[in-house]
């Protein structure tokens, strides 16, 4: 089966060409350049703002012309992750699309469902002569995956409405009515180091990889591991019973996106090869036993390499030890208020230690600035105590529930009347831009949905198609309501 024989067959049309337009975080020119053609070959009015955000403008149907209007909302970019061994460059090449009538997925990549969905949605609406719809102001935000930077930039005077439907949630169902805010934070550690005698040292190369990595916030709660705190307990082990320095460290790299692989060069004295190996075995089948349940791909690879120049003295590998060990990571504290939500969590999304320097890189959420607050502050003490220094990158409050929201009553009583069952009113332990757009246009009514995505940012990240086409149905019900 293609995707051109999905239904609603302009929406999944839309989808193809987007998923064959290269637009992971920081590449969107392609796209944008396809969102202002769209716009000019449908007669329609559109803006562009400093931040690469996208207005496009379309009059109400016949009959709602005089309607307040709403903003729809999804995020151009998507997250580009990929198999270890695929050859597919995600920065110039096409997604190859794959269905087997009820999953929608691409070929060893993510599938970009996350949000590329919205924008077949908002383009099949935008070039529809017959759906019932108020006066619409169709928000496509830059660069959302790397810290709403889009959002943070918006330049509010292309809006005019004060609701908005955000279509980036992954869960049919659910309407989603707040969302954690958020910090990136990162800590960076001096770590001494020493020369190396290749006459009397060998060195390992020790790779983990094989996890489910996945969404940070989504995720977080699922029990899935990080992949360089795995390195790191490794090390500890090791550590306990052999002289080791330590020549690199590689782990992970976007911070809203739990690691899944992470490697690094170990060095010892030759005469303790034979037990570091037994070490290294022995927690490898300790670690493959502990993850049977929730990392069942997990892999190991050990190999010997040439012994580098340099590597971590003594102190310095007891220093970098403790800064993986003590790092936070995961979740901190449950809501509660609200029965299974994640309120505070963070993710050790990505470790670079080279040229002396130990940085780590984290996603601090919560539902609750406090949980945010105490956070940082630890991550501060943390580096303090070990001489290092930590900044801040971007910071943004929490999307608070609203009591009185008439735009979260049309959508309830649409749902019912669509679904006939009543829908699940939620919280997010993820980061929107809601929280950020509603701090830029005070009282904006403000509400999310979208169709079952699983595993997103992971190359194993699939929809559900018959969800993504009641999920669009629901919305022209919900757009004919307003």
């Amino acid at each position: 089966m293609n995707v051109q024989d999905l239904t609603p067959k302009d929406v999944f049309s839309y989808f193809a060409e987007i998923a064959s337009i290269p637009h992971g975080s920081n590449n969107l020119d392609k796209i944008t350049e396809y969102c202002i053609n769209f716009a000019k070959n449908h007669n329609l009015e559109y803006r562009k703002d400093e931040a690469g955000n996208i207005v496009i403008y379309k009059p109400g149907s016949l009959g709602l012309e005089g309607h307040e209007p709403v903003i729809l909302q999804g995020h151009l970019d998507m997250v580009c992750e990929k198999v270890e061994d695929s050859p597919i460059n995600m920065e110039t090449d096409s997604l190859e699309l794959m269905t087997d009538g009820e999953w929608l997925w691409a070929k060893d990549t993510t599938l970009g469902g996350d949000d590329g969905i919205a924008l077949a949605y908002c383009f099949a609406l935008l070039a529809s002569n017959d759906i019932k719809h108020p006066p619409l102001e169709v928000l496509f935000t830059a660069n959302e995956e790397v810290g709403l930077m889009g959002a943070h930039g918006l330049d509010v005077s292309m809006l005019s409405a004060k609701r908005l439907i955000n279509l980036d949630s992954e869960e049919e169902g659910i309407i989603t009515v707040s969302c954690a805010g958020a910090a990136r934070i990162t800590s960076e550690i001096p770590v001494s180091k020493q020369k190396l005698n290749p006459d009397d040292s060998v060195a390992f190369e020790i790779t983990v990889g094989g996890l489910l990595g996945g969404h940070s916030g989504v995720d977080i709660n699922s029990h899935r591991k990080n992949a360089g705190k795995i390195l790191a307990e490794l090390l500890d082990w090791i550590f306990n019973k052999v002289r080791i320095s330590i020549s690199n460290f590689q782990c992970g790299g976007r911070l809203n996106v739990i690691p899944n692989t992470a490697s690094m060069v170990v060095a010892c004295s030759k005469d303790k090869k034979a037990v570091t190996q037994t070490i290294i075995n022995d927690f490898v089948h300790l670690m493959k036993k502990e993850c049977l349940s929730t990392e069942p791909g997990i892999t190991f690879n050990v190999k010997e390499v040439d012994v580098p120049a340099e590597g971590s003295s003594p102190a310095g590998t007891r220093q970098l030890i403790f800064a993986l060990m003590e790092c936070p990571h995961g979740v901190t504290e449950m809501s509660p208020d609200i029965d299974g939500l994640v309120q505070t969590s963070i993710n050790l999304g990505r470790i670079d230690y080279s040229n002396n320097t130990l940085t780590m890189s984290y996603m601090a959420r919560s539902n609750a600035d406090y949980g945010k607050k105490v956070l940082i502050r630890k991550i501060s003490l943390l580096s303090e105590q070990l001489q290092g220094v930590m900044t801040i990158d971007t910071d943004y409050s929490a999307w608070e529930y609203r009591l009185d929201s008439p735009l979260r009553d049309t959508m309830v009583q649409a749902y019912a009347d669509f679904y006939s069952e009543v829908p699940i009113i939620s919280a997010l332990h993820a980061g929107l831009e809601c929280g950020i757009i509603g701090e830029k246009i005070p009282n904006m009514d403000m509400a999310s949905i979208g169709p079952t995505i699983k595993y997103v940012h992971s190359p194993m990240e699939r929809m559900n198609i018959a969800s993504a086409k009641r999920s669009y149905d629901y919305l022209l019900r919900v757009l004919e309501m307003l």
